[in-house]
This record gives C-alpha cells, structure tokens and sequence, in this order.
C-alpha cells in the first residue's frame, strides 16, 4: 500500500472523513462528460492567467467569477445537489471548530514567515463597510468554487491514473491548495509566501469540505473567518 494511501486510510479510520458520503465525479459517481471536463480545465488555466496578467481589481474579479460560474453552470448542471448541502446539525459546531483552527494557523504562520503578515488581507478589510462585506462574500464564493474544481479534477486524473483513492485525495489537495495559493503572487509578489500562508494557510478551510463533501461548510468557515479578520483588523484601527 502506498505511504499515503495509508496516512489517508488512517486519518479515515480516526473519524477524518465523514463516513456514507463521498467526492462527487471522480470516478462517474455522477459521470460528466469529457467536454465538460475539458472545459474546467480551460476554464482553471485560462483564470490562473487572469489572475496573473490581470490582478484582482473589481472589474477583472467580477469577470472572473462570472466566467466561472458559466462554466460550472454547464458543468454541474443537474449536480449541484452533489455539490452544495443543506449543513447537518454537527456542521455548525465542526464550522466554529474550523474557524478556530484557521485562526490558530493564521497566528502560527504570522510568526514563522519573516517579515509576513498573514492577517492582512486588503486595504478594504479595515473599513468594513456593507458593501465591502457584500464584495467579500461575493468572492469567496468564486475562491471555493475555483479550489473545488481545482481539487475535483486534479482527484478525477490521479484516480484514473493509480485507482488509489486516498493517494488522489492527498495529491488533488496539495495540488489544489498550491495552484491557489500561487494565483496570489500578483497580490504579494512572493511565490513562496502567496504558497504556503495562502494557499497551505486555507488547509483547514479546505479540510472543512474533504470532511463534509459540502462546499457550503467550507464556504462558510471561510467567509465568517474572513469577518472576523475584518472585525478585528476594524477594531484595532479604532484603538490606534
């Protein structure tokens, strides 16, 4: 057995995955068609050169997730369902756990990246108005939507290509969380940085849907963590 198909059976045996549900797609539970995997992948590559080339201003970002939903409209369509959830009850209390942990993270990162500030997002973050609010939620649909395809087709190649399920999950995440995170380069102009404190600092966000297979709970770890930065990152503005 593969070292990390073991890891993964072991995280799985010790409640690390819920049981009776799995990753949608991968392996034709439900099929889509190879058009419609051909156009997440040109629809992943196209928006990681927009991100490059263009940058995150409203306008860019607006097209952006306009471009994505589109595509995950033809993708998905009559599978969202296998997508996005209506949250267990136990999902509420496994979110709070999530944002705790990404906070720790976020602490745990900001001390060890020299002369990085992990806690800063944008420049809006501290005006926290509604329409910046609005805005972030608006995108951070776009970032889970984007990471799940990400993860989803990454996991459908691996699997085709080893059959090893748990080592596809491993490989699908890293992939997932590293292309992410290096989309951010045109934002803090360090590939190792934009790497590791966003891409690797979202792991406990993105551990929220490897858990659940419900992009709504990671969707939700990540925007009330995200208020909460903007919250505090608000209120130390006042104190100053």
């Amino acid at each position: 057995m593969l070292k990390g198909e073991y890891m993964f059976d072991k995280l799985k045996s010790m409640g690390w995955e819920r049981e009776n549900t799995d990753f949608p797609f991968y392996r034709d539970n439900p099929n889509l068609s190879k058009n419609k995997w051909y156009a997440l992948i040109v629809v992943s590559v196209f928006l990681a050169i927009g991100s490059f080339s263009w940058g995150y201003d409203v306008d860019i970002t607006l097209g952006m997730f306009v471009s994505l939903i589109l595509v995950a409209i033809y993708a998905f369509k009559g599978h969202f369902g296998e997508i996005v959830k209506v949250p267990e009850l136990n999902d509420f209390w496994f979110i709070i756990l999530c944002i705790i942990g990404e906070f720790i993270l976020t602490l745990l990162l900001a001390s060890i990246l020299p002369g990085a500030d992990v806690t800063a997002q944008d420049d809006v973050a501290v005006t926290l108005t509604v329409m910046n609010i609005i805005e972030t939620a608006i995108q951070l649909v776009w970032e889970e939507l984007y990471k799940f395809i990400l993860f989803i087709t990454a996991l459908y190649v691996s699997y085709r290509f080893t059959g090893k399920r748990g080592f596809s999950v491993v490989i699908a995440t890293l992939f997932a969380l590293t292309f992410f995170g290096a989309l951010h380069l045109s934002v803090y102009s360090d590939l190792f940085y934009s790497v590791v404190a966003i891409g690797y600092g979202s792991i406990v966000t993105a551990y929220a849907y490897l858990r659940t297979k419900n992009l709504l709970v990671s969707y939700l770890v990540h925007l009330c963590y995200d208020l909460l930065l903007m919250v505090l990152l608000y209120l130390a503005t006042l104190l100053v």
